[in-house]
This record gives C-alpha cells, structure tokens and sequence, in this order.
C-alpha cells in the first residue's frame, strides 16, 4: 500500500506594526533619580500591542539622552528584541491655517481685487476727460461733462479711501491670528531639545495590553546642597545653639517638564558599564636617548634656542693644500677611531622624559563629580517625601532634606600684627547620621543674616569651622614694638637687640569669652650667624636632633598633651591666670615625626579667658643677636 505524502502548510508570516508614540503624551514620569551632573529618568508607557513582530517608535526624548545607558522593561505576554535611539527624521514644514485665517485672506483679496478696480476707473475718467476736443464741445454740455467728472472722482476717491481702512484693519486681524496659531503650535510642537526617537522591537505571542517602562541617562540635570546655619550665641547654657538645615538646589534643562514626579537625590557617579576593568603589565626599561642628528654645516653659529635638537658643526681646514698634506695621517688614525668627522657638537638645553608606564585604559563615562562623603561604606540616597515638579527652564528649585540640631564651640580669633579686629567662627560637630556634602551656604547668627559663605565635606562625627564675621565688643590693641640694643663679647663682639611686644584685649561683653586665640610670630633666622631666641612665652622648640627617639625627643619639654590627632605634643604653658601659649600648628601634626616641626615657622598663639567686662593684658618678647658688624635684613617686618 502506498502512503500518501502529507504535506504541511507553512504558518502565515506574521504582520509588522508600527506603533507612532510623542513620549510626552503617550507616557509619565514615574521617577527621576539626579545625581550632580545628570539625572536617570523613568518613563511607563501603556499600549495594546498586535500579534507578531511591534515596531515601537517613540519621539520627542531629549538630545541630551546617554544611548548607552538605555533599557526598556516590560509586563505582558510579549518579547523584547531590540532598542535603538535614533536622531529625529525631520519633518516637513508644519502650515499654519485656520478657517478664521482663510477667512480674513479670501476678505484681504477681495479688497486688492477692489483697490484695482477703482484705481482702474480712476484712471480711464482721466483719459477720457483728456482726450476731449474742446472746440467741438458743445458749451452748454461742458458744465455738465465737468460736473459728472468731478462726481465721479469724488465717489471713487472715497471709495479708495475705505477700501484702505479696510485693508489696515483686515491686515491686523491676519497678524493676530497668525500670532494665535503660532503660540498654539510652539505649545504643542516638541522643542528643539526633543529631536531623539528611541525604537523598540517587541514580539507579542498574543494581542492584547502591554506596558513598557523606558529608563535613560540624560545631562543638563543637576543637584548641589545648600545650607542655612542659624547660631544662637546668646543662649549660653544650650546644648545644641545650631541648627542647620540640609537643603538641595535642583535645576534642569533638559527639555522635559518634570511635572508631579517622585525625586530621589544621588551622592554616588552613574555608571552605565557593568565590565570589570582590565590591568595590564606595569613595564620598566632604562632610557636609551636618540643619537644625535646630523645638521649641514651653518655658516654662522649662532645662540642656541631653547627646545632646539643639537647643532653639528663640521670642522673645516684652512686651505685645500693643507687638507691633502695632511690627508694620509688622518686615514692612519681613522684605523683606530670612527670615521667620521671631527665635530663640534652644542648641545641645546632640553628635558629628557623618561617613558610613560603603562596604565589601564580610562574608564567608561567619566563624568565631572562634586565631591561625596561616604556613610559607612556606600553614597548617600536622598529621597525627596512627596512629588515636585521641576519644569526645563534652567532655575533652582529648593527643597529641604533634614532640619537638624548640632553643638557647637565659638571662638574668637585675632591676627593684631595683621589685622586688630576680632574674628568670630563656630567649630560645628556634625552629630548626625548624615554626610555633608561641600556646598555654599547662609549664615545667620542671632537671627541676623551676616554672610554667604561654604561647609567643605563633613562625615558624620566630624568637625568644620564656620565663619561667623567680625565681633567689635572685643578691642585688641597692638602698639608698636619696643627694642633694646645691648653689644657683648671681647674678642668677638656681637650685638643682641631685645624685641618686646605689648598686647592689651579689653571684651565689653556682659558674659565671659573662654576660647579667644590671638595668633602672632617671631622672626626666624636664614643665617647661621643670626640667633633668634624666644623668652616670653617661656615656648621651647622640641629637640630635632632626637625626633627619631620618641623617649628623648621632649627633654627639653617638662609636659606632653595628645592632640587632636592622637600625636604626642609638647603641652601649652601657662603665663597668666587664664592665658595658655603654645606653638601654632599642633592639632596639625599628623605623626611622631612631623613634632620637630613645631616652632620652626615662627608662629604661635595664645588661648585667653576674657571674663565679663575684662581685660587681658599678653606679653611677646624675644632676642636676636648677630655680629657687630652685619646688617640684618627682615627685622622691620
């Protein structure tokens, strides 16, 4: 028995569709994550999609859109096979029209068309009337021929003179609509920074409702943080005078409205690559230089120029006849040495550089990025509670992200050989869970607004100082400096001159000031024959010589503090009842090394407690000897 072949249909290919979407209308902004350079939107479209392959062609993105940081999700029974972003095809010309406005022309037309006609009757009642033969006219019709020309003129003259009105007023009306259609479609028509098409390949198994939701980069979006510290000096006793609110400045241009959307603010860099980055050999080899080229010979040798190869200057002999005498002793010393000529060789001033090492490549989407503390170890997220709309038009937008209370240590600083006023600042602790980022901000002290100034990056825990301007009910005055010359020695005669520097501070406050910091210095010696000795305060440098050895490195020092950095110091001494000195720079000495240091510079302070309607009076003396008979420059600084 034979078996019939069977023969199989094949499916009918399924039908593409082309779905045409503006992204503004046919999607929302469920999200916008900014971060300091750019932002990450996410958009949700919802569309019924058709059995088979769905070609999804959405406009109207912004120019400034990242391609590479693009991706399309989904919810429905359907595939995604592709996205690709595009620049917008141009489109033809949009015509402005309107039934009002074709109106108005087909009104305008009529007018010309009437202007013509009379302007055309105008003139043949000229022609006619001139080309009268007066002699053969009767003199009774005359008259009357005179009197019909001038009616007729007059009509059509006042007919002219409407037609004009007519025309100035129609012609307004077509301005003014025009104006009203033009205003319509640059409300509506995508702006100029909206000409990207992202298209998306979709297969649906079956038709029915799908939603995608679209997510990209986009630049021309940005956050910076703000602050506004308020300082209450006068409530003396309170634990936390500070309150600090924690704002952000939000601003955009990106050409997308962000109309009642939820913000998130981002610390952290966007990365849109996800590849681990590759290292490659570290090579070391010696530097080998090029031999020097060889130039024709110059017929005067002139500077060299920086930058400039060396020059070759091939030696010539005096005279033909010496050259061939001596021709046979140079080929019997070429045997021994090159062959080459003898030169002169300038060599010009240059820089060698030595090969660059190989380094990794760059990584992908470097980005411009303001400075981010970190909590604990990742950036900080901030949410913004509720929904803001932020619209593309370049102006900052405040919102505030936490109100809080901090503690705080006032100081009071005067440089008086610089300057004799008193300088006010605030060293704030930030208490809080919350990384400060580097930001401007506005400083209000007793509830008056006294300057703009900026918080550096602060981990929580950590300290900053804020300027707070000048406090005149503290007087410092500095007079000038008193010397005494005196002259020592027998055999070698030396001369010693006494500086002594009198300081007087007089606080009218009604409350005792307890951190007042009056900076000043002492001469430093370049010289070896120059001797600069301190005696008032009694501050003594640490000994350099022993720095290594920590056990014999403060011999000359009676006490050690630890400062602020865990490093062993020598300890402020003690010259009056309040009044501490020490040498400027000891919270900055990182290690047991760098204490050696201390003194060198010349600086040092004093940390006064002024009480309530008191004075201080502080005292800076020194000595500097050099021989008789050399002349010392620097001391009338």
């Amino acid at each position: 028995m034979t078996v019939p072949a069977t023969v199989t249909e094949a499916p009918p290919p399924f039908q593409d569709h082309v779905i045409e979407l503006v992204s503004s209308e046919a999607s929302k902004i469920t999200g916008v994550s900014v971060y300091t350079s750019r932002a990450e939107i996410t958009r949700l479209f919802k569309l019924d999609l058709k059995t088979g392959q769905n070609q999804i062609i959405i406009d109207g993105l912004p120019n400034g859109i990242d391609k590479d940081s693009v991706r399309v999700d989904g919810h429905g029974s359907a595939t995604i096979h592709d996205v690709t972003i595009s620049p917008t095809p141009p489109k033809p010309a949009a015509v402005l029209t309107s039934p009002t406005l074709e109106e108005l022309r087909t009104k305008q037309t009529s007018i010309e068309n009437a202007k013509e006609r009379a302007k055309n009757a105008s003139d043949f009642l000229v022609t006619y009337l001139s080309k009268q033969d007066p002699p053969q006219i009767d003199p009774r019709k005359l008259q009357d021929i005179i009197d019909n020309y001038e009616t007729a003129s007059h009509k059509l003259d006042e007919k002219l003179t409407k037609l004009r009105a007519d025309q100035r007023v129609v012609s307004e009306e077509l301005r003014k609509e025009e104006e009203i259609l033009r205003l319509n479609y640059a409300a509506t028509a995508p702006s100029g920074m909206l000409y990207r098409r992202a298209t998306v390949a979709v297969f649906a198994d079956a038709e029915g409702p799908v939603e995608l939701e679209l997510r990209y980069a986009v630049t021309n979006a940005t956050w910076t943080p703000i602050y506004d510290v308020r300082i209450d000096t006068e409530a003396g006793l309170k634990d936390k005078p500070v309150v600090l609110t924690y704002k952000a400045s939000i601003a955009q241009h990106t050409g997308e409205d962000w109309r009642g959307v939820p913000i998130v603010l981002e610390t952290s860099k966007p990365t849109v690559g996800v590849n681990l980055p590759s290292i490659h050999p570290w090579k070391l080899s010696v530097y080998a230089p090029p031999p020097p080229p060889r130039y024709p010979a110059q017929p005067m040798m002139g500077m060299p120029m920086m930058g400039q190869p060396p020059v070759i200057i091939q030696s010539r002999s005096r005279s033909s006849s010496r050259s061939r005498s001596r021709s046979r002793e140079r080929r019997r010393r070429s045997r021994s040495r090159s062959r080459s000529p003898r030169r002169i060789v300038i060599q010009q001033p240059s820089i060698i550089a030595l090969p660059a090492q190989s380094m990794p490549p760059p990584p992908v989407l470097q980005q411009m990025m303001a400075e981010a503390s970190r909590a604990s170890d990742f950036n900080v997220t901030f949410t913004v509670p509720g929904l803001m709309s932020i619209p593309s038009d370049r102006i900052a937008h405040s919102v505030t992200i936490v109100k809080l209370e901090l503690g705080t240590t006032l100081e009071w600083v005067s440089i008086p050989k610089v300057d004799a006023k008193v300088y006010l600042k605030a060293v704030i602790k930030n208490a809080s869970d919350y990384s400060f980022l580097s930001g401007t901000s506005s400083i209000y002290l007793d509830g008056s607004f006294i300057a703009k100034s900026r918080i550096p990056s602060v981990s929580p825990g950590q300290s900053f100082d804020c300027s707070l301007g000048l406090d005149p009910s503290i007087r410092v005055t500095y007079p000038p400096l008193s010397k005494n010359l005196v002259q020592t020695g027998f055999v070698t005669k030396s001369k010693t001159q006494t500086y002594t520097q009198q300081i007087a501070i007089h606080s009218t406050k009604s409350v005792a000031v307890d951190n007042l910091i009056i900076r000043d210095q002492v001469p430093v010696s370049e010289d070896s024959t120059i001797i600069v000795k301190l005696s008032l305060p009694s501050l003594e440098a640490p000994d350099v010589r022993n720095a290594s050895n920590t056990k014999t490195m403060f011999s000359m020092q009676k006490e050690t503090v630890v400062n602020k950095s865990g490093v062993r110091v020598p300890a402020p001494v003690n010259v009056g009842n309040g009044v501490v000195a020490q040498w400027d720079g000891v919270d900055n000495v990182l290690s047991e090394d760098d204490v050696g240091s201390l003194g060198k510079d010349g600086l040092l302070f004093w940390k006064c407690s002024v009480p309530p309607q008191g004075k201080v009076n502080l005292s800076l003396r020194y000595e500097v000897s050099a021989p008789v008979d050399s002349r010392i420059t620097g001391l009338s600084n």
